[in-house]
């Protein structure tokens, strides 16, 4: 038997309600946002890591805490690589 698995990436989509882009002068950040009100998280990632490192977390922390996330929390995800662009050599 050969269990024929589906290993394609998933989209941003699939955790996150927007993908903006955010311009710091030259430099440009990719932010993902969940929900729109309650509390906010802010979710930076390390070097070497997507953008959608925190994508996982965000699915799973609103089940965890029962939270609805569209009506009770924000989550925000700035990612420091990726969907970067900079004029810098090291941002």
């Amino acid at each position: 038997w050969k269990i024929k698995r589906d290993l394609s990436p998933l989209s941003w989509d699939a955790f996150f309600d927007k993908k903006l882009t955010v311009d710091v002068g030259e430099d440009k950040f990719c932010v993902y946002v969940k929900g729109n009100t309650g509390p906010v998280f802010y979710l930076l990632h390390g070097a070497g890591y997507s953008g959608l490192t925190w994508a996982c977390f965000t699915v799973g922390t609103a089940s965890s805490l029962g939270l609805h996330l569209e009506e009770n929390m924000q989550l925000r995800q700035f990612c420091a690589e990726g969907d970067i662009f900079s004029s810098r050599e090291n941002i």
